[in-house]
């Protein structure tokens, strides 16, 4: 199949060309998943196994719980004291202010 020329296509004919190369791909992988899950199926049939039973036994998948943990303030606003800021993330603007004026190391607190 030969590869069409972008460069002659209208905004119209390639936006056409995209919906039809997204389509392609959905059902190409949507082929491929069902393959794959078939021949799994067949490998834990083999042992004496079926895929269901084998995914139930699988360790539960690592990595970030679902909540996000508290991260202890590393600074304190200095007329709020009830504001405070992690060091992580997006500076608040009263950490940039501190910053501008030279005095963040007088807002941290104090381990």
């Amino acid at each position: 199949m030969a590869a069409p020329n972008l460069e002659k296509m209208s905004v119209t004919e390639l936006r056409d060309l995209i919906a039809r190369a997204e389509g392609a791909i959905a059902k190409k992988a949507k082929e491929e998943r069902k393959s794959a899950l078939e021949e799994a199926r067949k490998a834990a049939g083999k042992h004496g196994f079926t895929l269901e039973e084998l995914l139930a036994e699988a360790p539960k998948k690592r990595g970030r719980s679902g909540g996000s943990r508290q991260l202890k303030p590393k600074f304190r606003h200095p007329e709020n004291p009830e504001t405070t800021w992690s060091g992580v993330g997006r500076r608040p603007r009263w950490i940039v202010e501190a910053e501008e004026a030279g005095s963040l190391e007088q807002l941290r607190i104090p381990e």
